[in-house]
């Protein structure tokens, strides 16, 4: 991001330029998952305004002409419990890729981390779905945003079955560590039944240590 010149003047402060790097990220991210989402629910995509975003999706593209791809559901809102500890999160979709059903997530970093497995994990033990709905649907149940205050209805539905957990990971062009240029590309990950093990006991261990923390601060403040 740092042009020759902006390391002799004395205005430019390059000691922040990272974070410039990260929320480049974190926007690319999102666009493309939003990019993908239009595609594959069949509505008109947002306009591709990054030279990146244009790659990834071009490789996106050559990587999905290459497979046999259904939607089953996307976006959608899950709830559960972990020892009557409720959670609740958002996956990307349940495809249907080659003849197996997958519960996918979109990502745009450079690896799978085990935070995306451990997300994947309680996405796959969840209770059920959370639809939103007009409030004279039978079983509607209301929603406060209390930043907002503004009131939303939901209705739950069971998930979808899947056979297994995939990571669909989708990265724009970039220069490793020794200089080289590496093209945008996509790889689907197949994430194992022991890896998803793993990561719902990572999940559980966050749990339990978020719920420890909470008392603690309550019996700090003498609640």
């Amino acid at each position: 991001r740092a042009k020759e010149s902006d390391f002799d003047d004395p205005e430019v402060d390059i000691h922040n330029y990272h974070t410039g790097v990260l929320n480049d990220a974190a926007e690319l991210g999102t666009l493309t998952h939003e990019w993908l989402e239009a595609h594959l629910a069949g509505e008109f995509e947002p306009t591709l305004v990054r030279e990146e975003q244009t790659e990834m999706v071009e490789a996106f593209l050559q990587w999905e002409s290459e497979h046999d791809i259904e939607v089953v559901l996307q976006e959608a809102t899950v709830y559960g419990y972990i020892d009557g500890m409720p959670y609740a999160g958002t996956f990307d979709a349940i495809l249907v890729i080659d003849g197996v059903t997958y519960l996918v997530d979109f990502k745009t970093s450079a690896a799978v981390r085990p935070s995306h497995i451990a997300q994947m994990a309680a996405y796959g033990m969840a209770t059920g779905l959370m639809v939103e709905c007009d409030p004279f649907t039978e079983g509607a149940q209301p929603h406060e945003n209390k930043k907002t205050g503004e009131v939303s209805y939901w209705i739950e539905k069971p998930l979808p079955p899947f056979q297994k957990y995939g990571v669909l990971q989708v990265r724009p062009g970039t220069f490793d560590d020794s200089g080289t240029y590496k093209p945008a590309f996509v790889k689907f990950h197949e994430i194992s039944d022991d890896l998803i093990a793993a990561g719902l006991d990572f999940f559980k261990g966050a749990m339990y240590a978020r719920h420890a923390e909470t008392k603690l601060k309550k019996y700090l403040k003498g609640d």
